[in-house]
């Protein structure tokens, strides 16, 4: 199929390139993703945290926030 891995992944990124900027997806309404994406980027946050989505808190605390959550005061 390919001749060598060097024209393999030549091939494979101009698909991608193609794929992503050009080509439409029924999905986002006949829009390349790049398109889509530059559409929608300013009515959205950047991150989950930022809309308080489903996203995990963070893992670290400082320590008065642990003492007000394990209701000790010391």
């Amino acid at each position: 199929m390919f001749g060598n891995l060097a024209e393999a992944r030549r091939i494979i990124e101009t698909r991608r390139i193609d794929d992503n900027t050009r080509r439409p997806h029924t999905s986002l309404g006949g829009l390349a993703p790049a398109v889509y994406a530059q559409l929608n980027r300013s009515n959205r946050p950047a991150s989950l945290e930022l809309r308080e989505g489903s996203a995990q808190q963070a893992l670290t605390a400082n320590l008065s926030t642990e003492r007000n959550r394990n209701g000790s005061h010391t």
